[in-house]
């Protein structure tokens, strides 16, 4: 009995750390590919993910600096800005 609830406690963890380690790249991808496509991007601060669970498009909320300035930008992850709006 012990075993099996080790087991099912053990594959939970290990669920939970790919799954968590996916998110954590996709943001990174992400995160590059705005920097590459705009370079007058210096700094990516953060960045969020505006889909959910089971959505087949997802959009992705990131505060950038640019020229000292910072902006909220939104992309669908290929690195192109759908919106962008001043934060100051």
């Amino acid at each position: 009995m012990k075993k099996k609830i080790f087991i099912v406690f053990l594959s939970i963890v290990i669920l939970s750390v790919i799954v968590y380690g996916s998110i954590n790249v996709r943001l990174s991808q992400v995160k590059s590919n705005v920097k590459e496509h705009n370079p007058e991007i210096t700094k990516v601060e953060s960045i969020n993910n505006l889909g959910g669970w089971g959505e087949w498009f997802l959009d992705y909320s990131l505060v950038v600096v640019v020229d000292g300035e910072r902006y909220r930008v939104w992309t669908n992850g290929n690195g192109e800005l759908t919106d962008k709006l001043s934060l100051e």
